[in-house]
């Protein structure tokens, strides 16, 4: 059953991120029912050119439950310093889930060869796409 849309406002909201396996997590995740869900995404790369051929070359489509989760950029490219990268974030509110079992899915795929300081992503690298998926269970 998807989310319903209606948010309450006096219930902390809980960010879950939309890639797991890929961050080196659980596939799956528990959330406390009753709270809206919040699923968040993002990139980081050593410089802020980098984040920009990053922003000029990547498609992500994430959705949860199968529907497409329209992401909201959040902010600039703030530096992390602890981390030493320029970082660029998504969010995508998708409401309060019904208890249960919740799938959400990542794709990335790039139209063009980008570095991140690390690694290459894209046409001809090792990197060519990066898939997850990832089950919310709200109990």
């Amino acid at each position: 059953m998807p989310a319903s849309p209606s948010v309450p406002a006096d219930l902390a909201p809980v960010y879950v991120p939309a890639m797991c396996t890929l961050m080196g997590n659980d596939p799956r995740m528990e959330v406390a029912a009753g709270h809206p869900l919040i699923l968040m995404w993002g990139w980081s790369a050593a410089t802020e050119q980098q984040i920009r051929d990053y922003l000029d070359a990547a498609i992500v489509r994430v959705t949860f439950d199968g529907r497409e989760a329209a992401g909201k950029r959040q902010g600039g490219t703030p530096y992390d310093q602890n981390a030493e990268v320029y970082r660029v974030l998504w969010t995508a509110e998708v409401g309060v889930p019904a208890r249960g079992i919740h799938v959400v899915t990542y794709l990335q795929i790039f139209s063009a060869k980008i570095f991140d300081g690390a690694e290459y992503f894209g046409p001809g690298t090792k990197n060519e796409k990066q898939e997850d998926r990832c089950e919310i269970e709200v109990a």
